[in-house]
């Protein structure tokens, strides 16, 4: 069976953190930890696209939504 760790400090848990302030040994790494994401140590990667290529994206569908748009104009008559 292999032990669980804290990921702040990399005690070893015990039952008792696992239960009350999993996955941290205890409330100090865990607000350590959420001080860190604050102040901007952790990221996440962003994998997203560059904003050059995302206002592509965007006029490109604007434009497909105009051409779907004026498709559905076109059909109706005027009385």
């Amino acid at each position: 069976m292999s032990t669980a760790r804290c990921p702040t400090c990399k005690a070893t848990l015990l039952p008792l953190a696992l239960a009350t302030t999993a996955p941290f040994c205890s409330q100090r790494c865990k607000l350590a930890d959420l001080g860190s994401w604050l102040d901007g140590r952790y990221a996440i990667a962003d994998t997203t696209t560059g904003p050059e290529e995302l206002e592509a994206l965007l006029e490109a569908s604007l434009t497909e939504r105009a051409g779907q748009h004026a498709g559905k104009t076109r059909g109706r008559s005027r009385s």
